[in-house]
C-alpha cells in the first residue's frame, strides 16, 4: 500500500504529517482531559500557571511522537519498532526523574538521566506547578528548549535516516 502511495507522489514528508496532525489532536486531547481530571479531584496544583504546564506537557508528549518517527524509520517491522519503543521508553521514565527521584541514583546514572528527553521537562513540569515559576526561572525555559531541541534532533534523525534508506 504504500508503495502505491509513493507511486502516486505522495512524498515521505506528506505521510509524516498526515501522522502527525491527527496524533497531535489526541495529544492536545488527552492532555486538556488530564488537567480537567486535575481540576475536578482537586489535585493541589494550584500554585503554579496551569497554561504554562498544559504547553509543557503537550510538547514533551510531540518529542515522544517523534521519537516515535524514528524508531518507524529505523525498523522495517511494526514490533520491533514497538520493542525499541518499550526499551526506550521504560528506562526513561525510572532514570529521567519521573518515576524515581535523580538525587537518589547512582553517579553514572544521575549524569546520564541529562541526557534524556524526560528529566528537563519533568524538573520543569514540576518547577511550574509544585513552585510557581515562571519562564523567567532557568529550570523552566530549559526545561522547553531541551523539548524543543530533541524534537529538532529527532525529526533531523529521521529525514536523515529516510535519505540513506531511499
Amino acid at each position: 500500500m504504500l508503495d502505491r502511495t509513493k507511486v502516486a507522489g505522495v512524498t515521505a514528508f506528506d505521510i509524516m504529517l498526515s501522522h502527525a496532525i491527527p496524533q497531535l489532536v489526541i495529544i492536545v486531547g488527552q492532555t486538556i482531559v488530564t488537567f480537567i481530571i486535575m481540576y475536578i479531584f482537586d489535585i493541589p496544583l494550584d500554585i503554579g500557571n496551569p497554561f504554562l504546564a498544559l504547553i509543557l506537557t503537550i510538547v514533551a508528549s510531540i518529542t515522544g511522537m517523534t521519537m516515535g518517527f524514528t524508531a518507524a524509520e529505523i525498523f522495517d517491522e511494526e514490533k520491533n519498532a514497538m520493542l525499541f519503543a518499550i526499551a526506550t521508553i521504560f528506562p526513561s521514565f525510572l532514570l529521567s526523574g519521573l518515576l524515581w527521584p535523580i538525587e537518589g541514583l547512582p553517579m553514572f546514572f544521575k549524569v546520564f538521566s541529562y541526557f534524556l528527553p524526560g528529566t528537563m521537562a519533568a524538573e520543569s513540569l514540576r518547577s511550574i506547578l509544585f513552585r510557581g515559576w515562571s519562564l523567567s526561572y532557568f529550570t523552566v525555559y530549559i526545561g522547553f528548549i531541551s523539548q524543543f531541541a530533541f524534537i529538532i534532533f529527532f525529526i533531523s534523525l529521521t529525514y536523515v535516516l529516510h535519505q540513506i534508506r531511499k
